[in-house]
C-alpha cells in the first residue's frame, strides 16, 4: 500500500534528470553513441518500488557539438509517464559553450509536461582547467503547476585524469513561493576507455516533490550520495553501474542501474 502526504495545490517538479553521469563522455572519441539504462529503486514507509528504463542516443559533430536525444519509460508512486528529452551543446568558441535542452512527457505529476534549460559555461585561469557553468531551468506540469531554478558549479580539471566538481542549486516552486537551496559535489576518476568511477553527494532543501495521486511535500530537507563506474570491454562495447542512497523526512531510498553502451 502506497502511503501519500497531502498538501496544498502548491506543486511544482523537482528536477528533471536522466541518470548519465558516466553516459556524456564517449562520444568525445566517437561519432554515435547508443545507451540502454535500466534502475531500479526500494523505497521505505511503504511506498511501491520505482523502475525506469531509457534509451538514449548521442551524436558529436563539428566544432564540438553534442546532440542526444532519449526516451524514458518511468514508474513512480503509481504513476506511469514516457519523458522524451533533446540536447544540444557546442562550442562558442575555444573557452566558451552552450547546453540547451527540452523534455516533454505525459505525466500527470511526477514529471514536468514541459521542461526548458539552458546552461552557459567558460574555461577560467591561464591553464585553463577550471570550468565555471550557470544554468536556468524552468517546467511545468499538468495541472499548471511551475518550478524554476538556478544552477552555478565549478569543475576543476586535474592532470592527472581527475575532475572535482561543487555547485549549488536555487529553486522556486508555484503557487506557493517554495524556495530552497541545495548543493552538491562530485570527484570523478578515469578517461574515455578506462575504468571511471564516480562519487557524488547533494544536500539541503527541496522546495517541492510529487509522491504522486494528488499527493506532494514541500520545503523539506533531503540528502543523497551515489556511486557510479564505467568500464570499456572493448574500443565500442562499455558498461556502467551505479547505487545511490536518498533520504527526506518522509522516506528513503536505495537505487541501483546498470547502461550498456555502444560506440559507432
Amino acid at each position: 500500500m502506497r502511503r501519500s502526504t497531502r498538501t496544498p495545490r502548491s506543486r511544482s517538479l523537482a528536477a528533471l534528470a536522466v541518470p548519465a553521469a558516466l553516459a556524456l563522455a564517449a562520444c568525445a572519441a566517437n561519432a554515435v553513441e547508443v545507451s540502454l539504462d535500466a534502475s531500479h529503486a526500494r523505497l521505505t514507509h511503504g511506498y511501491d518500488d520505482q523502475d525506469s528504463q531509457i534509451l538514449q542516443l548521442a551524436w558529436s559533430g563539428p566544432g564540438g557539438s553534442l546532440t542526444q536525444v532519449s526516451l524514458e519509460n518511468k514508474r513512480a508512486f503509481g504513476e506511469h509517464a514516457t519523458i522524451a528529452v533533446g540536447s544540444h551543446a557546442w562550442d562558442l568558441d575555444a573557452d566558451d559553450r552552450l547546453y540547451v535542452a527540452a523534455a516533454f512527457s505525459d505525466a500527470p505529476t511526477i514529471a514536468a509536461r514541459w521542461r526548458a534549460d539552458v546552461q552557459y559555461s567558460r574555461k577560467l585561469l591561464p591553464q585553463r582547467n577550471l570550468v565555471g557553468s550557470l544554468a536556468l531551468y524552468s517546467s511545468r506540469t499538468a495541472d499548471g503547476h511551475s518550478d524554476t531554478g538556478t544552477v552555478g558549479s565549478f569543475a576543476w580539471y586535474f592532470a592527472d585524469r581527475q575532475v572535482a566538481e561543487a555547485g549549488v542549486r536555487y529553486a522556486t516552486s508555484n503557487p506557493g513561493a517554495h524556495s530552497a537551496w541545495r548543493g552538491f559535489a562530485a570527484y570523478t576518476y578515469g578517461a574515455v576507455g578506462e575504468t571511471t568511477f564516480v562519487v557524488r553527494g547533494e544536500s539541503g532543501r527541496e522546495a517541492y516533490q510529487s509522491l504522486g495521486d494528488g499527493a506532494a511535500v514541500a520545503d523539506f530537507e533531503s540528502h543523497e550520495v551515489g556511486i557510479a563506474a564505467r568500464h570499456w570491454v572493448s574500443k565500442d562495447l562499455s558498461f556502467a553501474a551505479r547505487a545511490s542512497y536518498y533520504s527526506n523526512p518522509t522516506y528513503s531510498k536505495n537505487t541501483v542501474g546498470i547502461t550498456a553502451f555502444i560506440d559507432f
